[in-house]
């Protein structure tokens, strides 16, 4: 394994300013809904000029992106903007990210008991999941609509999911330095949550991870993957 194998860390943003950070900190605050910028200038009683100012920097530091607002008016679109993994790392600050001791005792943990790392890897997943894509619901359900859902989770969550055609590529990693160095424990809890987010929306199949197999990023693919069984089940037979 070279250096340039696998993903990268996160992205360490440089210091914020005061006002900076008050952007940022409203639009985390939005959650997954987002803020224009008319709407950020009149909460915080500022020029919108100044507010673009802002995001734009915030943008390029990767604390926030923006998407398109859908309407029905004509002419562009409002840009709603969105905090990314590492800007809601910035706006927690160092009190609120889990101690590197703390990790290091849950990662020496997983990797002498095997069956504990599935366990901790399957509930994180769950827990992240969110609602299932609604096609994984019924019949139509393919590996695409799952492979787009679950690179969208692994994005929200600081693996920076990039979609290909038979698979995803991860291009950062939370936990690259404790994976480098015992990829075994670190990559094995991965792989139970990606399961996990897979059991949590009731789909069958496999997510299989391939760690550092990519120059600057990890793979993942799904395997078998479709409806439950439940839903299965229910479908009518011909």
């Amino acid at each position: 394994m070279t250096s340039t194998d696998g993903p990268a860390p996160l992205p360490r943003p440089h210091p914020l300013s005061r006002a900076r950070l008050r952007v940022l900190r409203l639009v985390d605050g939005s959650g997954t809904e987002g803020l224009t910028v008319a709407a950020i200038a009149g909460r915080l009683g500022v020029h919108a000029n100044s507010v673009r100012h802002h995001l734009t920097a915030l943008e390029s530091e990767a604390l926030v992106q923006s998407t398109s607002e859908v309407t029905r008016r004509r002419g562009r679109p409002s840009l709603n903007y969105h905090a990314t993994p590492a800007g809601r790392q910035a706006v927690a600050g160092p009190d609120g990210a889990v101690s590197p001791e703390l990790t290091s005792a849950l990662l020496v943990t997983a990797g002498s008991h095997p069956e504990f790392r599935q366990q901790v890897g399957e509930e994180w997943g769950r827990r992240i999941a969110g609602p299932a894509p609604g096609p994984v619901m019924g019949r139509t359900s393919t590996r695409n609509t799952l492979r787009s859902a679950l690179g969208r989770v692994m994005s929200d969550h600081g693996f920076a999911a990039v979609e290909r055609r038979e698979d995803l590529e991860l291009r950062t990693c939370p936990l690259l330095e404790q994976a480098r160095e015992d990829p075994a424990s670190v990559c094995g809890l991965h792989a139970s949550m990606l399961q996990g987010i897979l059991d949590a929306w009731g789909a069958r199949g496999e997510a299989r991870l391939e760690p550092f197999a990519l120059l600057g990023g990890c793979r993942v693919s799904l395997q078998d993957a479709g409806p439950g069984r439940q839903e299965d089940e229910e479908s009518p037979r011909r």
